[in-house]
């Protein structure tokens, strides 16, 4: 379907998914180079609904932006550091999703409102003249939203100069032993585990009592003709996870395709997937069976 193709004059591919993977960005510049698709056309950009569009874009003129940092002082500390260069440690790439658009502002906050400086984790808000009025008959999460002359968008990420990064949502995150992780740090794992649908899946803390902490719970849709051991992909589903991440999925589920249904815009609804999981509303394929916490 491709031959004739050429892409050597596409200015820009837009990526603006929920979380951006490095390795996606790598596959795609793989898969289209033949095709004449430059590197330099490889663009981010970052943008929400209550925005009307989008609030940052990377160079216009150069290739998007990428860091690999330290995994545990991110999870432990909310800190944005560099890597080693001894090769100690575990690792996480962040993708860039640009610079501010003129005219916007764009600030990382504190849980009260403090402005923090590049490099550590906090709320993304913006001054923009294109913001909301409001939700509407939502007078609660309006107030959350809008405070300060601010546009408060409930997700996370850094500042490096001009760039920002996103790192996950302040809803979604789950705090495990001292540990916060974003559920797209899960996804990362799970895309390369043979036997589950790519894309389908859902990452979400519940809270332990008896621990004082949250059990992590992995929830992925199976591939169709996906291997009938169905014990054996959530065994390797544990063992990624561990190995990847230093934390136990307490519990993983695996479920049928199209249970896992995600927002008109392709998000996946880890809060809304928790709440069905309360309910004991998600079937798993086989009775659910819970690891030590």
């Amino acid at each position: 379907d491709l031959e004739g193709v050429r892409l050597d004059g596409v200015k820009a591919f837009w990526n603006a998914a929920e979380k951006i993977h490095l390795g996606t960005m790598r596959d795609f510049l793989a898969r289209f180079a033949p095709f004449g698709l430059r590197p330099e056309a490889l663009k981010t950009n970052f943008g929400c609904a209550e925005n009307v569009g989008g609030a940052t874009f990377s160079d216009p003129h150069g290739p998007f932006l990428s860091e690999k940092i330290d995994a545990e002082r991110l999870h432990r500390e909310g800190l944005a550091l560099p890597a080693p260069e001894s090769g100690a440690g575990a690792t996480v790439s962040v993708v860039g999703v640009g610079r501010p658009y003129p005219g916007m502002g764009i600030k990382v906050l504190s849980p009260r409102g403090r402005e923090l400086c590049d490099g550590t984790v906090g709320e993304i808000a913006f001054d923009t003249p294109s913001g909301m009025k409001g939700y509407l008959g939502d007078a609660r999460d309006t107030r959350r939203a809008l405070r300060n002359k601010l546009l408060r968008t409930g997700d996370l990420g850094y500042r490096r100069g001009e760039e920002l990064f996103w790192v996950g949502r302040v809803r979604e995150r789950i705090t495990s032993r001292g540990r916060k992780f974003d559920p797209g740090d899960f996804e990362e794992v799970l895309f390369r585990i043979e036997g589950l649908r790519p894309g389908c899946f859902a990452a979400f803390g519940v809270d332990d009592e008896q621990t004082g902490t949250e059990r992590v719970v992995v929830v992925s849709e199976v591939q169709a003709g996906a291997p009938s051991d169905v014990e054996a992909v959530r065994a390797q589903v544990r063992d990624q996870v561990a190995l990847h991440l230093g934390v136990q999925a307490s519990e993983v589920l695996l479920v049928p395709p199209g249970t896992l249904a995600k927002t008109s815009s392709g998000k996946r609804r880890h809060r809304y997937f928790r709440e069905l999981y309360a309910r004991g509303d998600l079937v798993d394929l086989m009775p659910r069976q819970t690891g030590a916490a």
